[in-house]
């Protein structure tokens, strides 16, 4: 593979089916007027540590003859400190190798760091950290009576497509606004599964039905409307992040973009006055009166 122009390297560490640690890398380059993006493999991983992964890194790049001692320009990685390591991470180390320009500037995944930052904010705020704990707690509840749960479905929306509830996950935040799309999609159903179970033979599942029931009020509605709309928000530039043809310009556009459109939510009576009135729509539609609100 021979490189005229400057490049960027790409690189993360996961464990394939057989729990053995694999690198993958991914060129990042300006070619033809065009910017491209090329997969160039795996890599077995026998040395995790900082110096080890450089060391891969290096051998990589020499084997496919790139000068990246004069070309290499930058690096993205995620936010780990055997990577991101100011003093000994395997940014630091690469680019101590490729100092010819004093280049192979490191910059933590922004994809990651968006990731990151919504994880501690939901965890900071109370009201949020339930509400994400009452949708873990439902997804593992429907996994444990998940006939009737499409049953009720197919009663109720002869002729759509059953949505199934998504299980959260830390480093994939996006689930999180697939999981309130699906919950408020199908609430009339949920309450109706929790509204039959409670009063079911099982005495587990009833408890469970119960507590579950009881804490779909309209507080929850307010926060699934609320939440959807923010993670909606998220999830596009998250997306953006990731796509192949972005530049500099683009990202940092998109990104004051979303933050003017959440200073805005925060802000404009307006913007609230529509998520109550999904909310109280949402709520009228589970069979929940208005005065209730």
């Amino acid at each position: 593979m021979k490189l005229k122009s400057e490049f960027s390297i790409m690189a993360d560490e996961m464990k394939d089916c057989r729990k053995m640690e694999q690198m993958s890398i991914v060129l990042r380059y300006f070619l033809h007027g065009s910017v491209f993006e090329s997969f160039i493999g795996f890599v077995h991983a026998t040395d995790l540590t900082a110096s080890g992964l450089c060391s891969e890194l290096v051998s990589v790049l020499q084997r496919l003859g790139l000068d990246y001692k004069a070309k290499l320009v930058g690096q993205g990685y995620d936010g780990a400190s055997v990577m991101s390591g100011k003093n000994a991470g395997v940014g630091k180390l690469l680019k101590n190798e490729a100092s010819l320009y004093l280049c192979a500037l490191y910059v933590h995944c922004h994809a990651h760091r968006l990731n990151l930052a919504l994880v501690d904010c939901m965890k900071v705020v109370s009201q949020a950290a339930e509400f994400f704990v009452f949708l873990e707690h439902l997804y593992v509840f429907v996994s444990y009576v998940h006939a009737k749960w499409v049953q009720i479905q197919r009663d109720m929306y002869p002729g759509e497509s059953v949505r199934e509830l998504q299980r959260l996950c830390d480093t994939r935040w996006a689930c999180r606004y697939a999981a309130c799309k699906a919950v408020s999609s199908r609430l009339p159903a949920v309450v109706r599964l929790l509204s039959d179970i409670k009063g079911g033979e099982n005495a587990k599942r009833a408890v469970e039905a119960r507590a579950l029931l009881g804490s779909v009020d309209c507080h929850l509605v307010i926060m699934l409307c609320f939440m959807s709309d923010i993670l909606g928000k998220t999830q596009s530039l998250s997306l953006f992040l990731q796509s192949a043809t972005i530049d500099f310009s683009s990202v940092a556009d998109s990104i004051h973009a979303v933050c003017a459109d959440l200073t805005e939510l925060r802000s404009n009576d307006d913007k609230f006055n529509a998520l109550y009135t999904e909310a109280v729509n949402l709520c009228e539609a589970s069979g929940w009166h208005r005065d209730q609100f």
